[in-house]
């Protein structure tokens, strides 16, 4: 997901938002997120290894995302018909150094 976020294939992803996703995030929303964390973070340089959990009904991917500046926790919600129910960019658990 963060290699079609970041090569702007927003369509893709926004197809795997669940009913509530999409209408909290528009199509226009989305394609707004990843030029905001270039501006915000700095060029974008990888990301590391999924950590996968289960919470509350829900498979929860957690993945560091490195750049330029500073990392974040990208946490993606999946439902249990593997639709993307939450989606958040977050300060990361371990800080860069």
């Amino acid at each position: 997901m963060i290699n079609q976020l970041s090569t702007g294939q927003n369509v893709m992803v926004y197809n795997r938002f669940d009913d509530n996703m999409k209408a909290a995030i528009t199509l226009e929303k989305l394609g707004e997120i990843w030029p905001a964390l270039l501006t915000q973070c700095g060029k974008f340089i990888g990301s590391g290894e999924s950590i996968v959990a289960e919470s509350q009904g829900y498979v929860v991917v957690n993945q560091l995302i490195d750049f330029e500046s500073t990392d974040l926790d990208l946490r993606i919600a999946f439902n249990n018909e593997q639709k993307i129910s939450g989606l958040f960019f977050m300060p990361p658990v371990k800080k860069k150094e």
